[in-house]
Protein backbone atom coordinates (compact mmCIF):
# COMPACT_ATOMS: atom_id res chain seq x y z
CA UNK A 1 0.00 0.00 0.00
CA UNK A 2 2.85 2.41 0.63
CA UNK A 3 3.58 2.60 -3.10
CA UNK A 4 0.28 4.38 -3.89
CA UNK A 5 0.36 6.82 -0.99
CA UNK A 6 3.93 8.01 -1.33
CA UNK A 7 3.60 8.70 -5.06
CA UNK A 8 0.51 10.90 -4.84
CA UNK A 9 1.62 12.96 -1.85
CA UNK A 10 4.78 14.02 -3.65
CA UNK A 11 2.57 15.00 -6.57
CA UNK A 12 0.44 17.14 -4.25
CA UNK A 13 3.35 19.11 -2.89
CA UNK A 14 4.78 19.78 -6.34
CA UNK A 15 1.44 20.71 -7.91
CA UNK A 16 0.01 22.93 -5.22
CA UNK A 17 3.19 24.75 -4.31
CA UNK A 18 3.16 26.41 -7.72
CA UNK A 19 -0.19 28.07 -6.92
CA UNK A 20 1.36 30.47 -4.42
CA UNK A 21 2.98 32.88 -6.82
CA UNK A 22 1.45 36.17 -7.91
CA UNK A 23 -1.61 36.03 -5.63
CA UNK A 24 -0.97 39.13 -3.52
CA UNK A 25 -0.58 42.66 -4.83
CA UNK A 26 3.18 43.23 -4.82
CA UNK A 27 5.34 46.32 -5.30
CA UNK A 28 7.11 46.60 -8.62
CA UNK A 29 10.28 44.85 -7.44
CA UNK A 30 8.40 41.81 -6.16
CA UNK A 31 6.22 41.60 -9.30
CA UNK A 32 9.46 41.33 -11.28
CA UNK A 33 10.64 38.49 -9.02
CA UNK A 34 7.24 36.77 -9.40
CA UNK A 35 7.67 36.87 -13.17
CA UNK A 36 11.19 35.47 -12.99
CA UNK A 37 10.06 32.60 -10.76
CA UNK A 38 7.18 31.71 -13.07
CA UNK A 39 9.65 31.60 -15.99
CA UNK A 40 12.06 29.49 -13.89
CA UNK A 41 14.80 32.15 -14.04
CA UNK A 42 15.57 31.23 -10.44
CA UNK A 43 19.15 32.52 -10.13
CA UNK A 44 18.10 35.92 -11.49
CA UNK A 45 15.13 35.98 -9.08
CA UNK A 46 17.47 35.12 -6.22
CA UNK A 47 19.86 37.95 -7.12
CA UNK A 48 17.03 40.52 -7.26
CA UNK A 49 15.80 39.36 -3.84
CA UNK A 50 19.28 39.88 -2.39
CA UNK A 51 19.44 43.37 -4.00
CA UNK A 52 16.20 44.36 -2.24
CA UNK A 53 17.70 43.30 1.12
CA UNK A 54 20.92 45.24 0.41
CA UNK A 55 19.08 48.39 -0.74
CA UNK A 56 16.56 48.53 2.15
CA UNK A 57 18.25 46.88 5.15
CA UNK A 58 16.24 48.94 7.67
CA UNK A 59 12.84 48.30 6.04
CA UNK A 60 12.17 45.12 8.00
CA UNK A 61 8.78 44.40 6.40
CA UNK A 62 10.40 44.44 2.93
CA UNK A 63 13.40 42.43 4.17
CA UNK A 64 11.04 39.82 5.66
CA UNK A 65 9.13 39.50 2.39
CA UNK A 66 12.39 39.19 0.43
CA UNK A 67 13.47 36.31 2.66
CA UNK A 68 10.11 34.61 2.01
CA UNK A 69 10.80 34.86 -1.72
CA UNK A 70 14.29 33.46 -1.21
CA UNK A 71 12.74 30.56 0.69
CA UNK A 72 10.41 29.88 -2.28
CA UNK A 73 13.34 29.86 -4.70
CA UNK A 74 15.41 27.57 -2.47
CA UNK A 75 12.47 25.15 -2.28
CA UNK A 76 12.18 25.04 -6.06
CA UNK A 77 15.92 24.31 -6.26
CA UNK A 78 15.65 21.54 -3.65
CA UNK A 79 17.79 23.42 -1.07
CA UNK A 80 15.69 22.58 2.00
CA UNK A 81 18.18 23.73 4.67
CA UNK A 82 18.75 27.10 3.01
CA UNK A 83 15.00 27.54 2.43
CA UNK A 84 14.27 26.95 6.12
CA UNK A 85 17.04 29.40 7.09
CA UNK A 86 15.49 32.12 4.90
CA UNK A 87 12.02 31.45 6.29
CA UNK A 88 13.37 31.73 9.84
CA UNK A 89 15.03 35.05 8.93
CA UNK A 90 11.64 36.25 7.69
CA UNK A 91 9.99 35.02 10.91
CA UNK A 92 12.19 37.40 12.91
CA UNK A 93 10.06 40.24 11.47
CA UNK A 94 6.72 38.38 11.90
CA UNK A 95 4.93 41.27 13.64
CA UNK A 96 5.69 43.60 10.73
CA UNK A 97 4.58 41.21 7.97
CA UNK A 98 1.21 41.49 6.29
CA UNK A 99 -1.42 38.80 6.87
CA UNK A 100 -0.78 37.30 3.43
CA UNK A 101 2.98 37.24 4.02
CA UNK A 102 2.48 35.45 7.34
CA UNK A 103 0.28 32.83 5.73
CA UNK A 104 2.78 32.28 2.93
CA UNK A 105 5.62 32.09 5.49
CA UNK A 106 3.97 29.30 7.53
CA UNK A 107 2.93 27.44 4.36
CA UNK A 108 6.53 27.52 3.12
CA UNK A 109 7.86 26.28 6.47
CA UNK A 110 5.26 23.49 6.40
CA UNK A 111 6.41 22.37 2.95
CA UNK A 112 10.07 22.33 4.06
CA UNK A 113 9.22 20.17 7.06
CA UNK A 114 7.02 17.89 4.92
CA UNK A 115 9.78 17.24 2.42
CA UNK A 116 12.21 16.66 5.31
CA UNK A 117 9.81 14.00 6.74
CA UNK A 118 9.34 16.08 9.91
CA UNK A 119 5.57 15.66 9.75
CA UNK A 120 4.70 16.82 13.28
CA UNK A 121 6.35 20.22 12.69
CA UNK A 122 4.78 20.38 9.21
CA UNK A 123 1.32 19.85 10.71
CA UNK A 124 1.80 22.71 13.19
CA UNK A 125 2.99 25.09 10.45
CA UNK A 126 0.10 24.28 8.08
CA UNK A 127 -2.39 24.76 10.93
CA UNK A 128 -0.89 28.19 11.65
CA UNK A 129 -1.24 29.03 7.96
CA UNK A 130 -4.93 27.99 8.01
CA UNK A 131 -5.62 30.32 10.93
CA UNK A 132 -4.55 33.28 8.76
CA UNK A 133 -6.98 32.62 5.90
CA UNK A 134 -10.23 34.54 5.75
CA UNK A 135 -11.43 35.26 2.24
CA UNK A 136 -8.79 33.55 0.11
CA UNK A 137 -10.25 30.13 -0.71
CA UNK A 138 -7.47 29.29 -3.16
CA UNK A 139 -4.78 29.57 -0.48
CA UNK A 140 -6.97 27.60 1.94
CA UNK A 141 -7.35 24.79 -0.62
CA UNK A 142 -3.58 24.63 -1.13
CA UNK A 143 -2.93 24.34 2.61
CA UNK A 144 -5.74 21.84 3.27
CA UNK A 145 -4.39 19.48 0.63
CA UNK A 146 -0.83 19.76 1.93
CA UNK A 147 -2.11 19.16 5.48
CA UNK A 148 -4.00 16.09 4.22
CA UNK A 149 -0.76 14.82 2.69
CA UNK A 150 0.94 15.16 6.08
CA UNK A 151 -1.88 13.26 7.82
CA UNK A 152 -1.64 10.49 5.20
CA UNK A 153 2.10 10.09 5.83
CA UNK A 154 1.43 10.01 9.60
CA UNK A 155 -1.44 7.49 9.21
CA UNK A 156 -3.62 10.00 11.07
CA UNK A 157 -7.39 9.24 10.79
CA UNK A 158 -8.07 13.00 10.39
CA UNK A 159 -6.86 12.69 6.77
CA UNK A 160 -10.32 11.76 5.43
CA UNK A 161 -12.02 14.74 7.12
CA UNK A 162 -9.40 17.17 5.78
CA UNK A 163 -9.55 15.75 2.23
CA UNK A 164 -13.35 15.91 2.20
CA UNK A 165 -13.22 19.56 3.23
CA UNK A 166 -10.62 20.23 0.53
CA UNK A 167 -12.71 18.35 -2.05
CA UNK A 168 -15.79 20.45 -1.28
CA UNK A 169 -13.75 23.66 -1.50
CA UNK A 170 -12.21 22.57 -4.83
CA UNK A 171 -15.73 22.07 -6.23
CA UNK A 172 -16.89 25.47 -4.98
CA UNK A 173 -14.00 27.38 -6.57
CA UNK A 174 -14.03 25.18 -9.69
CA UNK A 175 -10.66 23.47 -9.52
CA UNK A 176 -11.39 20.08 -11.16
CA UNK A 177 -7.71 19.15 -11.63
CA UNK A 178 -7.23 19.45 -7.88
CA UNK A 179 -10.40 17.36 -7.34
CA UNK A 180 -8.81 14.58 -9.42
CA UNK A 181 -5.74 14.45 -7.19
CA UNK A 182 -7.72 14.65 -3.94
CA UNK A 183 -10.00 11.79 -5.06
CA UNK A 184 -6.99 9.66 -5.93
CA UNK A 185 -5.51 10.22 -2.47
CA UNK A 186 -8.85 9.49 -0.85
CA UNK A 187 -9.00 6.18 -2.72
CA UNK A 188 -5.51 5.42 -1.38
CA UNK A 189 -6.63 6.10 2.17
CA UNK A 190 -9.75 3.96 1.80
CA UNK A 191 -7.55 1.13 0.46
CA UNK A 192 -5.29 1.46 3.51
CA UNK A 193 -8.40 1.11 5.70
CA UNK A 194 -9.74 -1.82 3.58
CA UNK A 195 -12.88 0.17 2.74
CA UNK A 196 -13.03 -1.31 -0.75
CA UNK A 197 -16.34 0.12 -1.98
CA UNK A 198 -15.44 3.66 -0.93
CA UNK A 199 -12.07 3.23 -2.65
CA UNK A 200 -13.85 2.07 -5.82
CA UNK A 201 -16.31 4.97 -5.75
CA UNK A 202 -13.64 7.68 -5.27
CA UNK A 203 -11.35 6.20 -7.92
CA UNK A 204 -14.24 6.09 -10.41
CA UNK A 205 -15.10 9.73 -9.66
CA UNK A 206 -11.48 10.69 -10.30
CA UNK A 207 -11.53 8.87 -13.65
CA UNK A 208 -14.80 10.51 -14.72
CA UNK A 209 -13.42 13.99 -14.05
CA UNK A 210 -10.19 13.13 -15.87
CA UNK A 211 -12.19 11.96 -18.88
CA UNK A 212 -14.28 15.14 -18.91
CA UNK A 213 -11.08 17.22 -18.86
CA UNK A 214 -9.48 14.95 -21.51
CA UNK A 215 -6.54 14.34 -19.18
CA UNK A 216 -4.07 11.50 -19.92
CA UNK A 217 -4.60 8.00 -18.52
CA UNK A 218 -3.68 7.78 -14.81
CA UNK A 219 -1.71 4.62 -14.05
CA UNK A 220 -2.02 5.20 -10.30
CA UNK A 221 -5.81 5.59 -10.37
CA UNK A 222 -6.27 2.50 -12.58
CA UNK A 223 -3.95 0.56 -10.31
CA UNK A 224 -5.83 1.63 -7.17
CA UNK A 225 -9.20 0.86 -8.74
CA UNK A 226 -8.01 -2.58 -9.82
CA UNK A 227 -6.63 -3.27 -6.34
CA UNK A 228 -9.89 -2.30 -4.63
CA UNK A 229 -11.98 -4.36 -7.09
CA UNK A 230 -9.84 -7.48 -6.64
CA UNK A 231 -10.00 -7.21 -2.86
CA UNK A 232 -13.77 -6.68 -2.97
CA UNK A 233 -14.18 -9.95 -4.90
CA UNK A 234 -14.55 -8.49 -8.41
CA UNK A 235 -11.31 -10.06 -9.63
CA UNK A 236 -11.86 -10.12 -13.43
CA UNK A 237 -12.95 -6.47 -13.40
CA UNK A 238 -9.91 -5.53 -11.31
CA UNK A 239 -7.61 -7.43 -13.69
CA UNK A 240 -9.08 -5.44 -16.58
CA UNK A 241 -8.06 -2.13 -14.96
CA UNK A 242 -4.59 -3.47 -14.14
CA UNK A 243 -4.04 -4.45 -17.76
CA UNK A 244 -5.31 -1.08 -19.06
CA UNK A 245 -2.70 0.64 -16.90
CA UNK A 246 0.18 -1.40 -18.38
CA UNK A 247 0.33 0.68 -21.59
CA UNK A 248 1.39 3.91 -19.84
CA UNK A 249 3.22 2.54 -16.79
CA UNK A 250 6.81 3.38 -15.90
CA UNK A 251 9.24 0.64 -14.85
CA UNK A 252 8.43 0.95 -11.14
CA UNK A 253 4.70 1.11 -11.89
CA UNK A 254 5.03 -2.01 -14.08
CA UNK A 255 6.69 -3.82 -11.19
CA UNK A 256 3.72 -3.01 -8.94
CA UNK A 257 1.17 -3.92 -11.66
CA UNK A 258 2.85 -7.26 -12.42
CA UNK A 259 2.87 -8.10 -8.73
CA UNK A 260 -0.83 -7.22 -8.37
CA UNK A 261 -1.70 -9.23 -11.50
CA UNK A 262 0.26 -12.21 -10.14
CA UNK A 263 -1.82 -12.15 -6.92
CA UNK A 264 -5.08 -11.58 -8.83
CA UNK A 265 -4.59 -14.59 -11.13
CA UNK A 266 -3.57 -16.79 -8.21
CA UNK A 267 -6.75 -15.61 -6.49
CA UNK A 268 -8.85 -17.07 -9.34
CA UNK A 269 -6.53 -20.14 -9.56
CA UNK A 270 -5.26 -19.31 -13.03
CA UNK A 271 -1.75 -20.52 -12.18
CA UNK A 272 -0.44 -20.41 -15.74
CA UNK A 273 -1.03 -16.65 -16.03
CA UNK A 274 0.05 -16.20 -12.43
CA UNK A 275 3.43 -17.78 -13.20
CA UNK A 276 3.70 -15.67 -16.37
CA UNK A 277 3.21 -12.45 -14.41
CA UNK A 278 5.56 -13.69 -11.71
CA UNK A 279 8.26 -14.13 -14.36
CA UNK A 280 7.56 -10.63 -15.73
CA UNK A 281 7.58 -9.19 -12.22
CA UNK A 282 10.83 -10.97 -11.41
CA UNK A 283 12.43 -9.75 -14.66
CA UNK A 284 11.54 -6.07 -14.25
CA UNK A 285 12.42 -6.19 -10.55
CA UNK A 286 15.90 -7.37 -11.51
CA UNK A 287 16.12 -4.63 -14.16
CA UNK A 288 15.18 -1.93 -11.64
CA UNK A 289 17.59 -3.32 -9.02
CA UNK A 290 20.37 -3.46 -11.61
CA UNK A 291 19.63 0.10 -12.73
CA UNK A 292 19.74 1.37 -9.14
CA UNK A 293 22.98 -0.48 -8.56
CA UNK A 294 24.47 1.01 -11.74
CA UNK A 295 23.35 4.49 -10.68
CA UNK A 296 25.05 4.06 -7.31
CA UNK A 297 28.24 2.87 -8.97
CA UNK A 298 28.07 5.76 -11.47
CA UNK A 299 27.65 8.27 -8.62
CA UNK A 300 30.65 6.84 -6.81
CA UNK A 301 32.70 6.84 -10.01
CA UNK A 302 31.71 10.44 -10.74
CA UNK A 303 32.79 11.45 -7.25
CA UNK A 304 36.10 9.66 -7.76
CA UNK A 305 36.66 11.24 -11.20
CA UNK A 306 35.90 14.70 -9.81
CA UNK A 307 38.35 14.20 -6.96
CA UNK A 308 40.97 12.97 -9.42
CA UNK A 309 40.50 16.03 -11.65
CA UNK A 310 40.76 18.35 -8.67
CA UNK A 311 43.97 16.59 -7.65
CA UNK A 312 45.43 17.05 -11.13
CA UNK A 313 44.44 20.73 -11.17
CA UNK A 314 45.99 21.24 -7.75
CA UNK A 315 49.21 19.58 -8.92
CA UNK A 316 49.34 21.67 -12.11
CA UNK A 317 48.83 24.91 -10.19
CA UNK A 318 51.55 23.92 -7.74
CA UNK A 319 53.94 23.13 -10.60
CA UNK A 320 53.16 26.47 -12.30
CA UNK A 321 53.89 28.43 -9.14
CA UNK A 322 57.12 26.51 -8.65
CA UNK A 323 58.17 27.24 -12.24
CA UNK A 324 57.36 31.00 -12.08
CA UNK A 325 58.93 31.57 -8.69
CA UNK A 326 62.20 29.70 -8.66
CA UNK A 327 63.82 32.09 -6.18
CA UNK A 328 60.86 31.92 -3.82
CA UNK A 329 60.98 28.16 -4.14
CA UNK A 330 64.48 28.14 -2.64
CA UNK A 331 63.14 29.91 0.46
CA UNK A 332 59.70 28.38 0.79
CA UNK A 333 60.31 25.08 -1.04
CA UNK A 334 60.03 23.03 2.08
CA UNK A 335 56.69 24.60 2.97
CA UNK A 336 55.27 24.10 -0.53
CA UNK A 337 56.45 20.48 -0.55
CA UNK A 338 54.69 19.92 2.77
CA UNK A 339 51.45 21.40 1.38
CA UNK A 340 51.70 19.15 -1.66
CA UNK A 341 52.09 16.12 0.58
CA UNK A 342 48.97 17.17 2.53
CA UNK A 343 47.07 17.63 -0.75
CA UNK A 344 48.08 14.16 -1.95
CA UNK A 345 47.09 12.65 1.41
CA UNK A 346 43.73 14.44 1.26
CA UNK A 347 42.89 13.12 -2.19
CA UNK A 348 44.25 9.70 -1.28
CA UNK A 349 41.85 9.57 1.67
CA UNK A 350 38.97 10.59 -0.62
CA UNK A 351 40.02 7.86 -3.07
CA UNK A 352 40.06 5.26 -0.30
CA UNK A 353 36.63 6.37 0.95
CA UNK A 354 35.25 6.08 -2.57
CA UNK A 355 36.80 2.64 -3.00
CA UNK A 356 35.39 1.56 0.36
CA UNK A 357 31.89 2.74 -0.60
CA UNK A 358 32.16 0.79 -3.86
CA UNK A 359 33.26 -2.35 -2.00
CA UNK A 360 30.37 -2.02 0.45
CA UNK A 361 27.89 -1.68 -2.40
CA UNK A 362 29.35 -4.78 -4.09
CA UNK A 363 29.26 -6.64 -0.78
CA UNK A 364 25.56 -5.85 -0.28
CA UNK A 365 24.85 -7.09 -3.81
CA UNK A 366 26.75 -10.34 -3.15
CA UNK A 367 24.88 -10.81 0.12
CA UNK A 368 21.49 -10.34 -1.54
CA UNK A 369 22.43 -12.92 -4.16
CA UNK A 370 23.46 -15.23 -1.31
CA UNK A 371 19.96 -14.99 0.16
CA UNK A 372 18.15 -15.31 -3.16
CA UNK A 373 20.49 -17.78 -4.81
CA UNK A 374 19.17 -19.50 -7.95
CA UNK A 375 19.42 -22.95 -6.34
CA UNK A 376 17.02 -21.91 -3.54
CA UNK A 377 14.56 -20.27 -5.97
CA UNK A 378 14.64 -23.28 -8.32
CA UNK A 379 13.97 -25.74 -5.49
CA UNK A 380 11.11 -23.63 -4.12
CA UNK A 381 9.37 -23.30 -7.50
CA UNK A 382 9.99 -27.02 -8.19
CA UNK A 383 8.29 -27.78 -4.87
CA UNK A 384 5.23 -25.75 -5.93
CA UNK A 385 5.17 -27.72 -9.21
CA UNK A 386 5.33 -30.96 -7.18
CA UNK A 387 2.28 -29.99 -5.09
CA UNK A 388 0.32 -28.99 -8.20
CA UNK A 389 1.28 -32.28 -9.89
CA UNK A 390 0.08 -34.15 -6.79
CA UNK A 391 -3.22 -32.21 -7.06
CA UNK A 392 -2.65 -30.49 -3.70
CA UNK A 393 -3.78 -26.92 -4.52
CA UNK A 394 -4.19 -25.87 -0.88
CA UNK A 395 -0.69 -27.03 0.03
CA UNK A 396 0.81 -25.42 -3.10
CA UNK A 397 -1.01 -22.14 -2.41
CA UNK A 398 0.22 -22.11 1.19
CA UNK A 399 3.77 -22.89 0.04
CA UNK A 400 3.61 -20.19 -2.66
CA UNK A 401 2.17 -17.73 -0.14
CA UNK A 402 5.11 -18.35 2.26
CA UNK A 403 7.54 -18.11 -0.65
CA UNK A 404 6.09 -14.79 -1.90
CA UNK A 405 6.12 -13.32 1.64
CA UNK A 406 9.78 -14.28 2.04
CA UNK A 407 10.74 -12.76 -1.33
CA UNK A 408 8.73 -9.57 -0.66
CA UNK A 409 10.25 -8.99 2.77
CA UNK A 410 13.81 -9.57 1.55
CA UNK A 411 13.33 -7.23 -1.43
CA UNK A 412 11.69 -4.53 0.70
CA UNK A 413 14.70 -4.37 2.99
CA UNK A 414 17.47 -5.05 0.44
CA UNK A 415 18.47 -1.36 0.23
CA UNK A 416 18.26 -0.67 3.98
CA UNK A 417 20.94 -0.87 6.65
CA UNK A 418 18.64 -2.07 9.44
CA UNK A 419 15.45 -4.13 9.78
CA UNK A 420 13.09 -4.32 12.72
CA UNK A 421 13.15 -7.59 14.64
CA UNK A 422 9.52 -8.39 13.82
CA UNK A 423 10.20 -8.37 10.05
CA UNK A 424 13.44 -10.35 10.50
CA UNK A 425 11.56 -13.03 12.48
CA UNK A 426 8.89 -13.17 9.77
CA UNK A 427 11.62 -13.74 7.14
CA UNK A 428 13.11 -16.56 9.24
CA UNK A 429 9.70 -18.14 9.95
CA UNK A 430 8.77 -18.13 6.26
CA UNK A 431 12.15 -19.60 5.33
CA UNK A 432 11.84 -22.38 7.91
CA UNK A 433 8.27 -23.15 6.82
CA UNK A 434 9.55 -23.56 3.24
CA UNK A 435 11.98 -26.22 4.49
CA UNK A 436 9.12 -28.45 5.67
CA UNK A 437 9.01 -30.39 2.41
CA UNK A 438 7.95 -34.08 2.16
CA UNK A 439 11.56 -35.22 2.27
CA UNK A 440 12.17 -33.07 5.40
CA UNK A 441 9.08 -34.11 7.40
CA UNK A 442 11.17 -34.86 10.48
CA UNK A 443 12.50 -31.31 10.77
CA UNK A 444 10.97 -28.96 13.38
CA UNK A 445 11.93 -25.54 14.63
CA UNK A 446 11.28 -23.20 17.55
CA UNK A 447 11.74 -19.46 17.96
CA UNK A 448 12.05 -18.46 21.62
CA UNK A 449 12.06 -14.99 23.21
CA UNK A 450 13.57 -14.22 26.59
CA UNK A 451 13.02 -10.72 27.97
CA UNK A 452 12.45 -9.25 24.47
CA UNK A 453 10.00 -6.49 25.33
CA UNK A 454 8.86 -5.09 21.98
CA UNK A 455 10.46 -6.58 18.82
CA UNK A 456 8.69 -3.98 16.65
CA UNK A 457 10.84 -1.20 18.17
CA UNK A 458 14.16 -3.08 17.84
CA UNK A 459 16.28 -2.71 14.69
CA UNK A 460 19.21 -4.98 13.86
CA UNK A 461 21.56 -5.05 10.84
CA UNK A 462 19.70 -6.29 7.77
CA UNK A 463 20.58 -9.57 5.99
CA UNK A 464 22.47 -11.06 8.95
CA UNK A 465 20.63 -14.06 10.43
CA UNK A 466 19.05 -15.96 7.49
CA UNK A 467 22.31 -17.48 6.16
CA UNK A 468 23.11 -18.84 9.64
CA UNK A 469 19.62 -20.37 9.85
CA UNK A 470 20.03 -21.83 6.34
CA UNK A 471 23.30 -23.41 7.45
CA UNK A 472 21.58 -24.88 10.52
CA UNK A 473 18.91 -26.49 8.32
CA UNK A 474 21.00 -27.70 5.35
CA UNK A 475 24.18 -28.75 7.19
CA UNK A 476 22.58 -29.50 10.54
CA UNK A 477 18.97 -30.63 10.93
CA UNK A 478 18.81 -32.41 7.56
CA UNK A 479 21.58 -34.74 8.71
CA UNK A 480 19.27 -35.93 11.50
CA UNK A 481 16.39 -36.86 9.21
CA UNK A 482 14.08 -38.49 11.75
CA UNK A 483 14.43 -35.88 14.49
CA UNK A 484 16.02 -32.78 12.93
CA UNK A 485 15.61 -29.66 15.09
CA UNK A 486 16.49 -25.98 14.75
CA UNK A 487 16.12 -23.62 17.71
CA UNK A 488 16.42 -19.82 17.65
CA UNK A 489 16.77 -18.12 21.03
CA UNK A 490 16.63 -14.30 21.46
CA UNK A 491 17.56 -12.48 24.68
CA UNK A 492 17.59 -8.69 25.11
CA UNK A 493 20.00 -6.75 27.32
CA UNK A 494 18.32 -3.35 27.71
CA UNK A 495 21.25 -1.73 29.52
CA UNK A 496 23.88 -2.75 26.95
CA UNK A 497 21.41 -2.43 24.06
CA UNK A 498 22.41 -5.78 22.56
CA UNK A 499 20.58 -8.94 21.51
CA UNK A 500 22.06 -12.33 22.34
CA UNK A 501 21.00 -14.71 19.57
CA UNK A 502 21.58 -18.46 19.54
CA UNK A 503 20.99 -20.63 16.44
CA UNK A 504 21.20 -24.28 17.43
CA UNK A 505 20.80 -27.49 15.38
CA UNK A 506 21.17 -31.18 16.26
CA UNK A 507 23.07 -32.31 13.17
CA UNK A 508 26.43 -34.06 12.95
CA UNK A 509 28.24 -30.95 14.10
CA UNK A 510 31.27 -29.02 12.87
CA UNK A 511 33.52 -31.01 10.54
CA UNK A 512 37.01 -30.35 11.83
CA UNK A 513 40.05 -30.04 9.63
CA UNK A 514 43.68 -29.81 10.76
CA UNK A 515 44.46 -26.93 8.43
CA UNK A 516 41.40 -24.95 9.56
CA UNK A 517 40.39 -23.39 12.86
CA UNK A 518 37.56 -25.62 14.23
CA UNK A 519 35.36 -22.58 14.87
CA UNK A 520 35.04 -21.52 11.22
CA UNK A 521 31.66 -21.84 9.45
CA UNK A 522 30.80 -24.19 6.62
CA UNK A 523 31.92 -23.00 3.19
CA UNK A 524 28.43 -23.56 1.81
CA UNK A 525 26.90 -20.60 3.64
CA UNK A 526 29.23 -18.02 2.16
CA UNK A 527 31.67 -17.82 5.07
CA UNK A 528 33.84 -15.12 3.56
CA UNK A 529 30.84 -12.90 2.70
CA UNK A 530 29.48 -13.20 6.25
CA UNK A 531 32.90 -12.53 7.68
CA UNK A 532 33.27 -9.40 5.53
CA UNK A 533 29.75 -8.30 6.46
CA UNK A 534 30.56 -8.46 10.19
CA UNK A 535 33.95 -6.79 9.69
CA UNK A 536 32.43 -3.91 7.67
CA UNK A 537 29.76 -3.36 10.32
CA UNK A 538 32.35 -3.36 13.12
CA UNK A 539 34.54 -0.85 11.24
CA UNK A 540 31.68 1.62 10.87
CA UNK A 541 30.14 1.31 14.36
CA UNK A 542 31.33 1.72 17.93
CA UNK A 543 29.33 -1.30 19.08
CA UNK A 544 30.55 -4.53 17.46
CA UNK A 545 28.92 -7.79 16.38
CA UNK A 546 30.53 -10.75 18.17
CA UNK A 547 30.28 -14.20 16.54
CA UNK A 548 31.05 -17.58 18.14
CA UNK A 549 30.54 -21.11 16.73
CA UNK A 550 30.79 -24.28 18.86
CA UNK A 551 29.33 -27.73 19.41
CA UNK A 552 25.82 -27.72 20.84
CA UNK A 553 26.15 -30.80 23.06
CA UNK A 554 28.36 -33.85 23.81
CA UNK A 555 26.29 -36.40 21.83
CA UNK A 556 28.81 -38.38 19.74
CA UNK A 557 26.50 -39.09 16.80
CA UNK A 558 24.70 -35.75 16.64
CA UNK A 559 26.56 -33.12 18.68
CA UNK A 560 24.96 -30.32 16.63
CA UNK A 561 26.24 -26.78 16.14
CA UNK A 562 25.51 -23.63 18.18
CA UNK A 563 26.07 -20.22 16.59
CA UNK A 564 26.04 -17.38 19.13
CA UNK A 565 25.76 -13.76 17.98
CA UNK A 566 25.97 -10.65 20.13
CA UNK A 567 24.27 -7.97 18.02
CA UNK A 568 23.90 -4.26 18.95
CA UNK A 569 20.44 -2.91 18.16
CA UNK A 570 18.77 0.46 17.61
CA UNK A 571 15.51 1.62 19.18
CA UNK A 572 12.90 3.67 17.33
Amino acid sequence: MHYFTKFTIVLFFNLLFTFSYGIQQNPKDFKSIDSLIQNRALEKAKEESFQIIRKQPKNFQTVGRAHIYLGKINLLQGELDIALSNYMDAKKHLELLSETDRVELFSGIGIVYSRSKNFNSAEKSFKKALLGYKNNDFWRLKTLVNLGGVYMEKNDPKVIKVYKEALQLAKEIEQPKVEVVILTNLSNQYIKESQWQLAINTANKSLRIRDSLQMPLSVITYNNLGYALVNSGKVPEGINYYEKALAKASSQELQQLFYNLLNAYINIKDYEKGIDYYNRYDSIKDQIAEKRYEEKIAAIKTFYDTAEKERKIANLEAEKKAHNKKITWLIFGGGIFFLLILTIIFFRINHLKTKQALQQSQLRSKFLRLQLNPHFLFNALQQVQYYIYKNEPNTSMQYLDNFSKLIRLILEHSDEEYINLTDELEILSNYLELQKTPENQGISYRIIYKDVHDPETIKIPVMLLQPFVENAVIHGARQNRENGKVKLLFRQDVKKKVLYIEIVDNGKGIQTDRSQDHKKLHRSMGREILKNRVEEFNKMNKSHIVLNVERACNDKAFPGTKVTLTVPYLEF
